[in-house]
């Protein structure tokens, strides 16, 4: 849901399909590593499979790419939204909090930092949405959305 994923040919019961072997979508192959539902989420530990799948797996690849990301696309191509704003509307669709200041700062400053070593304005649009995109791809990869969400 933080993502916005929808995958070609899904039936809308992912993890069912999964499970019995009947869907063998992006989405479905990532709700089937995290199905296990024998440990209490505060005691589980994330897999290698699952390290992997947040890390460079399809659902999040698509997630954090401009290209394919109906969320992050809104997010960046906003012309009413500032920096601030986008980040605290990355925070909110993924963590369902703002970032506190700490993370604001750290955020702001990563995106400035990537605009202002490019040159050209167009490579500067470039920069600051991939950055933008960086920074959805740590939320998601984040201990707590792994946790919590």
């Amino acid at each position: 849901m933080a993502t916005g994923f929808r995958d070609a040919g899904g039936n809308g019961d992912d993890l069912l399909s999964a499970i019995v072997g009947g869907n063998k979508s992006a989405r479905a192959g990532f709700l089937t590593k995290f199905a296990n539902q024998t440990q209490r989420a505060k005691e589980s530990q994330t897999s290698i499979l699952q390290a992997l799948s947040l890390m460079n797996g399809k659902v999040v690849a698509d997630a954090t790419s401009l290209e394919q990301s109906e969320t992050l696309a809104a997010i960046a191509d906003a012309p009413f939204l500032t920096t601030t704003s986008r980040i605290d509307t990355l925070y909110l669709a993924t963590l369902a909090r703002r970032p506190r200041a700490k993370e604001l700062e750290r955020a702001t400053l990563f995106i400035e930092d990537a605009v202002r070593r490019t040159d050209s304005m167009a490579d500067q649009a470039a920069a600051y949405n991939s950055a933008l995109a960086d920074v959805f791809w740590a939320l998601l990869n984040s201990s707590e959305f792994t946790l919590n969400h």
